[in-house]
């Protein structure tokens, strides 16, 4: 081979080199890319099962330091199905949104200090809304501020079994400005698992 023929011979194979390692580059970035978007998706299936297990698992408490309530910002109650506590066990679950940032705790009795975490970030303007059994939304828990009483000779189970009556909501979503981020449905109960009238 001639000296001219060799540096032919380098150029074309410094020009294939070059081509090769920008192909590499460029797949590198796209599959760095596609896992970016794997990871985000899966981490967002995986709060939103959270949510769903916890709202699921949600029971009708008749006892006030336990009964059902929410607002805009936040909602508590006891569920069955907690993320940390063993299923079955009643806990009282918190989902709250402070600081555009989407929370849960648990603990096992009102006041006690249990688990927390944060589970979704970025929550600007988000907020919770509660369906009752005719499917009306509200931005709070329970509807009314008055609760239903016992009307005289009536005995509180009369008022467990009224119709209208809700102890907890039907659904329970996580709604943006750009609509629904998360929904989750609540096992129907209608009679509670305690009441105050039970409890003393």
């Amino acid at each position: 081979m001639t000296l001219v023929e060799t540096l032919v011979t380098f150029v074309i194979f410094g020009f294939l080199t070059t081509l090769i390692l920008q192909a590499v580059g460029f797949f590198a970035a796209r599959y760095e890319g596609v896992q970016r978007v794997h990871r985000a998706s899966a981490l967002e299936t995986l709060q939103q099962n959270y949510f769903a297990t916890t709202v699921r698992g949600l029971v009708p408490y008749g006892v006030e330091s336990r009964r059902f309530q929410g607002e805009a910002t936040f909602f508590e109650g006891t569920t069955l199905e907690p993320l940390n506590a063993e299923p079955g066990v009643p806990v009282l679950a918190r989902w709250s949104i402070a600081d555009d940032i989407v929370g849960y705790a648990e603990s096992a009795a009102p006041g006690e200090e249990g688990i927390a975490w944060t589970v979704r970030t970025s929550a600007d303007s988000h907020a919770f809304e509660y369906a009752d059994s005719l499917g009306n939304w509200y931005d709070h828990w329970p509807p009314s501020v008055e609760r239903r009483l016992p009307r005289p000779g009536e005995s509180p189970l009369q008022v467990v079994d009224d119709p209208a009556f809700d102890w907890t909501p039907t659904l329970i979503r996580l709604v943006s400005p750009d609509g629904t981020v998360w929904l989750a449905r609540v096992e129907p109960s209608r009679r509670p698992v305690l009441t105050e009238a039970l409890y003393r």
